[in-house]
């Protein structure tokens, strides 16, 4: 069971943030603070409530109030915490810590929650802690305790502000309510309930109709099926006759290739025949050419054979070789001259740039030794320095002289630019130049005097700064004893002023002290006296008599009330027997009413359906003082004939919905066959519109233009405009084999009349030309007719201008220009004859369907006309059923409200028999006797605990007198020895007066002296400083002067030096050796130019002459050469002609050629006719494979496929979710049901303890009892509200008690309202805060109210965890309940209370404290 078992604060509100935590241990079964008004005592019970709930009391402007001002305590940040220790209803200890910031930036104020942090023990023993989130400990605090968010808050812990709200305005106390019985909860799953089902029931309507449809598309996805297995044989059956086809037509090929390999043979050897024909004639032309090219023709012109002409071409390769011999040596030795004349170039030319650098040193030489001397010369003058150099005058003149005339005579561009780089030294050379010529002794001397003239300059740059340092130092010295005589004076006068103002400060402090008014001696005589009166009072009033006598009359009263107590309890136990009975009465008088208000309802009912019953024939007969047996067999006659004809009008709506069911999927399949047909037939129209627009157009084009060609060329009938494409494409393939014939080119007819030519000589045995005779009749010719027939043959070989050969080109163009006509539309009419052919057979297919889908379209009308008529019917036989089923619904509730109320007849029957077997008295008492003497009793007790009351408000008082003197003695006493302390402090503090005004005086005297004494001595440090400033910059001045001095020598001393090295450096070397070197070399060259280009100049004539010699040697050979080639040719020639007279005898023995060309025609006319039957059959498979492809298709579409699965799954919906609506019914029946019964018992529990605590609290007349009442609203029950409110009972009149009653009874009634419901829900944690419960209160109701504590304090003792915390500033009340608690036994008394005061803190302001204090001293 849960509990709360102490409470620790710190920063919360009055509350320190920086002391240690006020702690608060709470006792069993009661724990009271007290404190005055504003001391912190509501603080506890909202440290209490946030804790556990988390909820901010109300006014705290969102957290910024709760906590602690940061204003108060001087600082920008205040924490606060709040821990609590509690007992979770699982019996295990727990610690919540809840910790908060505010903030104080400039205008505002800024709250912030921290996480909190939630401590346990677990089963080992650990100490655990987790952090959690606020809303998470909200969340789980109430949890553990059991208790839910509301009862802690508006009934546990509820703020003072809030403690009437069972009075309060209709919307709040509904709220409230509704949170307490967590009504809207269960309404809203009322709520959710209800829409849950009704979506259910809307899914259930659209998945009947999906089913519907679906069994539609099922029916019709099976025609589909079955149409398409019939496509399938169809495309086995045309399948095998393409592969009957496809043997026929290999079988045919096959022949045609036998047949082709004859031909081919034939092909092969007229190629052959071609090939060596067109060698002939190349060879000829070799002949002919190689004639042409000929300087002399030795075979013709003089009759040389092949001996004669090799014997000439041996003498000629003895001579050939002496002339070549001699030819290769000159040209070997000319070779050799001019790559050693060029060597020789190349070496002159790299020592001409040789010498350019030289002179370049040596000019460069002479400028360092002139700009030396000017340096040198420079620095004696600008430093003083002393030079004794050994000075020299030389003349140098130079003349180089090269070798012009060979250069002249050579002529090459080598020697002119030798030529101009002689003159431009020659010229430089002769210049003259006068040098100084100094010694190495003499830059030995000139070095020293630069180190000397270098250590003069540094020597006085060092003794410069060492004079400026000395000076400095000094100056610094005088003005560190300035400074530090200054820096002495100063600390004194710090000193003596310190010393000055402590005086001063407590000469002020002890004049502050002494300003009030001085104590005399009378004074502390008058305290001493005030002492003696005060003692002596206290002591009378600890010998009062009646302190003794007090208790003793209170135990005895005491006594007696718990013997009344002990009767009272015995008439109880009586009077609630005896008041059973009435009970019992008014329950009956209560179902009687009930079963009158049925009846009427019953009556009622039957009227508002007289309709229906009269017009189905099952009107009950019943009235309102009818039997209950009676009444219940006519209700449930009526209910079984409705049944009845509830069940047929069900059959005959099953059976029209299976009728229009079938009539439906009928029509469906018809529609979708039909829709099938349509897209068919619009498929195959758009498959013809494409084939007349492409493939047949042209064909009919063609057939156009070929009757028009064969019309112009006269080519016999022409042909018809229907005729057949198949007939068409052989008419052309005849055609063309009429214009197909041979051609010859016009080489090869000039090749043939070449021919004539040569068999019109005749030669002898030695190929010698001996006559010319005609090739026809083989006469000889005259000379003249042999010029006439050489230039006839000429004329016709001609290939350009030759009449044979332009009447045969004539005729070979317009026969090639109608074969190629022909064989384009041979060609065109071959690739679309498929088009022509499918075109024909698409028109039958369209006119076929066309007719189908007229048939269809009738079905389709007659099966929706049967449909419209069946859908009427079923329609009302719908409106039929409704009515039925409504009817059977109104039977069932008449039934059960027959049943019902035949119960409660049975048991008013029950409770009179009961009654009347219990006696109206007991023990000789009626009920009226035993309520007068119960209620004299309990007023005899009242008297008691009232003179217990006044006794202890009598021993209150001696108490109050007793510690009022006590007090008063002990003041004065306090009083008296202040006085005393503060004479001799006065005493003590004029002495001390006196001591510090003549320490002052002293000190000031001294300040003054060393007043005096800063000025002049400040005056002479700054002069002094700066006189030091002055001196540092004269010093640094100079300084830089001579600093500028030495760098300026030693830059100029520096270029010197450098340039000296270099010219040490060319002083070391042999550069001059060198160019001299150069010199010799180059005149060297020169003369060897010279002799190889005399020698060049002599031998290139006579070789000249010499090549001539050997190049005309070579032509003669060539030439004879070129004859023995000519007689090479003419024999390859004749064995040419002997290959092609071999071949020809071979072609005309080959066999079987004439069969060969009768049998390819015949076997491609075949072919066609099978290709094109073929093609025919493919036509028709690819019309059923389209057909197969849409079927397939429409199977694929989202209606049709996996139509099955769907149907099957779409079945199962309907049922789940038609058990889901009856499921959902008898869950929302069952919930509403277990509310109302839940709601009333509530109610009527709390009304019970409220009216219990009323009779025992208030001490009125005028309101003899209080209660809670609920009214429904009226509304669907998916929407169930109650109002609450509260009325108060006068007499036999309620009125509600809001507006009508004073400020104590809605403080008391607000009190009882939240025990009763404390006493009701909480179950787990027996807690219950009362803040300030007597306000507004007058004394009788106090003592009522402090009478029903106690009694529920006693009746609840034994619980474990029940604890009662009051907070009051009332102590006549906190004295009421001590004494009630004592007049009952088995209580244990809390061992303290706590007292919550303001007291004063380190800093001077008030804080809360809390106090605890023993229970015997309250």
């Amino acid at each position: 069971m849960a509990s709360i078992n102490k409470l620790s604060v710190r920063g919360i509100r009055a509350f320190s943030p920086d002391d240690e935590e006020q702690v608060i241990a709470f006792c069993k079964p009661l724990t009271i603070l007290v404190g005055a008004n504003g001391c912190g005592k509501t603080t506890i019970i909202e440290a209490l409530k946030y804790a556990i709930t988390g909820s901010l009391p109300p006014g705290v402007k969102s957290g910024q109030a709760f906590v602690h001002d940061p204003k108060s305590v001087g600082s920008t940040t205040v924490k606060a915490a709040i821990k609590l220790r509690f007992t979770n209803r699982a019996g295990n200890t727990m610690v919540v810590i809840r910790s908060m910031e505010l903030t104080q930036k400039k205008s505002t104020m800024t709250f912030k929650a921290l996480d909190g942090i939630l401590r346990m023990t677990d089963e080992r023993g650990q100490r655990q802690s987790l952090s959690h989130k606020c809303s998470e400990l909200d969340r789980q605090i109430p949890q553990l305790l059991g208790v839910p968010k509301p009862i802690l808050e508006y009934v546990v812990f509820c703020h003072q502000e809030d403690s009437s709200w069972p009075l309060m305005e209709g919307s709040i106390l509904k709220k409230r309510f509704d949170d307490i019985f967590d009504s809207t909860r269960y309404a809203k799953a009322l709520e959710a309930i209800k829409d849950t089902r009704k979506e259910f029931m809307t899914k259930v309507k659209d998945h009947k109709a999906d089913l519907n449809l679906l069994q539609g598309h099922k029916h019709a996805a099976n025609g589909f099926r079955a149409e398409l297995d019939k496509n399938r044989q169809a495309l086995s059956d045309i399948a095998d006759e393409i592969q009957s086809l496809d043997t026929k037509i290999e079988q045919q090929y096959q022949q045609l290739e036998e047949t082709r390999k004859i031909l081919q043979r034939r092909d092969q050897m007229q190629s052959e025949v071609d090939a060596k024909k067109a060698e002939i004639e190349q060879e000829e032309v070799r002949i002919e050419t190689q004639r042409s090219a000929l300087q002399e023709d030795l075979v013709t012109d003089r009759g040389c054979d092949r001996t004669q002409l090799e014997n000439m071409l041996k003498g000629f390769h003895s001579t050939m070789e002496e002339d070549m011999q001699r030819l290769t040596h000159k040209e070997k030795e000319l070779n050799e001259l001019k790559i050693r004349r060029a060597k020789i170039q190349q070496q002159r030319h790299r020592l001409a740039e040789q010498r350019g650098v030289l002179i370049g040193e040596k000019k460069n030489y002479e400028r360092d030794l002139a700009t030396r001397i000017q340096l040198i010369e420079h620095m004696a003058s600008k430093y003083d320095l002393l030079l004794n150099l050994t000075q020299t005058q030389t003349q140098t003149q130079r003349t180089y002289n090269d070798d012009h005339d060979d250069d002249e005579d050579d002529g090459t561009t080598l020697g002119t630019q030798q030529q101009s780089i002689s003159t431009t030294t020659r010229h430089t050379s002769q210049d003259s130049t006068s040098n100084l010529s100094l010694t190495k002794e003499d830059m030995r001397a000139f070095q020293r005097s630069l180190q000397a003239k270098d250590d003069l300059l540094n020597d006085q740059l060092t003794n410069h700064r060492l004079v400026t340092q000395t000076t400095e130092d000094k100056i610094q010295g005088e003005l560190g004893d300035l400074m530090a005589s200054l820096k002495s004076i100063e600390n004194d006068l710090k000193r003596y002023q310190g010393l000055k103002n402590e005086a001063m400060e407590e000469l002020r402090r002890l004049g502050n002290t002494t300003s009030f008014s001085r104590i005399k001696k009378s004074d502390i005589d008058e305290a001493r006296r005030n002492v003696e009166k005060f003692s002596k009072l206290r002591d009378e009033a600890n010998n009062n008599p009646r302190r003794m006598a007090i208790p003793r009359e209170i135990k005895e009263k005491q006594d007696k009330i718990q013997r009344l107590k002990a009767s009272i309890e015995e008439d109880n136990q009586v009077l609630k027997q005896l008041r059973q009975c009435a009970e019992d009465q008014n329950n009956i008088q209560l179902l009687k009413n009930q079963v009158s208000s049925d009846m009427e309802s019953l009556l009622i009912a039957k009227d508002d359906n007289s309709f229906l019953l009269q017009k189905h024939d099952v009107h009950p007969i019943f009235h309102i003082e009818s039997d209950h047996d009676e009444l219940v067999n006519t209700m449930e006659s009526m209910a079984s004939k409705v049944q009845d004809k509830l069940d047929t009008s069900n059959d005959k709506l099953s059976i029209e919905a299976r009728n229009l069911k079938d009539i439906g999927i009928r029509l469906a399949k018809e529609n979708s066959l039909l829709n099938h047909t349509k897209e068919l037939l619009d498929t195959k129209k758009a498959k013809l519109s494409e084939l007349g627009g492409r493939g047949v157009q042209r064909v009919k084009q063609i057939l156009k233009a070929v009757r028009a060609f064969e019309t112009t060329q006269g080519l016999g009938d022409p042909i018809h405009n229907d005729i057949d494409p198949q007939d068409f494409l052989q008419h052309l393939t005849k055609r063309i084999g009429e214009f197909s014939i041979d051609d010859d080119s016009p080489e090869s007819i000039s090749r043939t009349i070449k021919k004539m030519r040569k068999l019109s000589k005749v030669k002898d045995a030695a190929g010698q030309v001996v006559d010319v005779i005609c090739p026809c009749c083989s006469r000889s010719m005259k000379p003249e007719t042999v010029r006439v027939f050489g230039d006839n043959i000429n004329l016709l070989s001609d290939p350009l201008n030759s009449p044979i050969v332009k009447m045969d080109q004539s005729r070979l163009q317009k026969s090639r220009s109608a074969i190629r006509n022909y064989e384009n539309w041979r060609t065109t009419i071959s690739q679309n004859i498929n088009d022509c052919l499918d075109y024909k057979r698409i028109m039958l297919e369209i006119e076929g369907l066309e007719s189908t889908m007229e048939e269809r379209e009738t079905q389709s009308k007659e099966l929706q006309a049967e449909i419209n008529h069946t859908t009427e019917t079923h329609t009302d036989l719908e409106t039929d059923n409704m009515e039925l089923q409504q009817l059977n619904d109104f039977a069932r509730r008449l039934r059960d409200d027959a049943i019902k109320i035949a119960d409660k007849k049975r048991q008013i029957l029950s409770k009179q028999e009961d009654m009347a077997l219990i006696a109206p008295s007991a023990d000789g008492k009626n009920l009226r006797t035993l309520e007068s003497e119960l209620t004299s009793k309990t007023e005899e007790k009242d008297m008691l605990m009232n003179a217990i009351a006044e006794l202890n408000r009598e021993s209150g008082d001696i108490n109050d007198n007793i510690s009022r003197a006590s007090n008063q003695a002990s003041r004065a006493e306090k009083v008296a020895r202040d006085k005393e302390e503060r004479h001799a402090q006065e005493q003590k503090a004029i002495a001390r007066k006196q001591e510090l005004s003549d320490s002052i005086s002293k000190h000031k005297e001294e300040e003054n002296k060393l007043q005096d004494q800063v000025a002049p001595i400040r005056q002479k440090a700054k002069s002094k400083e700066s006189q030091k400033f002055k001196f540092r910059d004269e010093a640094k001045k100079e300084e830089q002067e001579f600093s500028n001095s030495l760098n300026t020598f030693r830059s100029d001393a520096i270029k010197i030096n450098s340039i000296t090295k270099q010219i040490d450096a060319y002083s070391s070397s042999n550069k001059m050796q060198q160019f001299d070197q150069v010199d010799k070399e180059v005149a060297q060259i020169g003369e060897t130019l010279k002799g190889i280009e005399e020698n060049l100049n002599e031998m290139e004539p006579k070789l000249l002459s010499l090549r001539a010699r050997v190049n005309d040697q070579e032509g003669r050979k060539k030439n004879v050469e070129s004859n023995i080639e000519l007689l090479n040719m003419i024999d390859d020639l004749n064995i040419l002609d002997d290959e092609l007279a071999l071949l020809k005898d071979k072609i005309d023995q080959l066999e079987g050629v004439d069969i060969a060309v009768t049998n390819e025609s015949k076997i491609n006319t075949n072919i066609r006719q099978y290709e094109a039957e073929k093609s025919r059959r493919q036509g028709s498979k690819e019309t059923l494979k389209m057909q197969q492809r849409d079927l397939k298709r429409k199977l694929q579409t989202p209606e049709y496929n996996d139509i099955d699965e769907r149907h099957r799954i779409k079945m199962i919906e309907v049922e789940t979710c038609n058990i889901a609506v009856s499921d959902l019914e008898i869950y929302y029946n069952a919930l509403d049901k277990a509310l109302l019964r839940f709601h009333s018992m509530k109610i009527e529990e709390i009304n019970k303890i409220i009216q219990e605590l009323w009779s025992h609290t208030y001490k009125g007349e005028d309101i003899t009892n209080i209660r809670l009442t609920s009214d429904q609203e009226t509304g669907s029950k998916a929407r169930r509200s109650y109002n609450y409110r509260v009325v108060m009972a006068k007499g036999t009149t309620e009125l509600d008690m809001r507006g009508r009653c004073s400020a104590g009874q809605r403080v008391l009634a607000s009190i009882v309202i939240r025990l009763a419901l404390a006493e009701t829900f909480c179950i787990n944690c027996g807690v219950m805060a009362l803040d300030e419960p007597t306000t507004n209160l007058d004394y009788a109701n106090k003592r009522g109210l402090a009478i029903a504590l106690a009694h529920i304090i006693s009746s609840r003792a034994a619980q474990e965890n029940f604890q009662l915390v009051i907070i009051t500033h009332d102590e006549d009340f906190v004295g009421m309940m001590k004494n009630e608690l004592a007049t009952h036994t088995g209580i244990s008394m809390p061992e303290r209370y706590f007292q919550v005061s303001r007291e004063e803190g380190g800093d001077g302001s008030y804080y809360s404290k809390i106090h605890a204090i023993d229970w015997d001293e309250l």
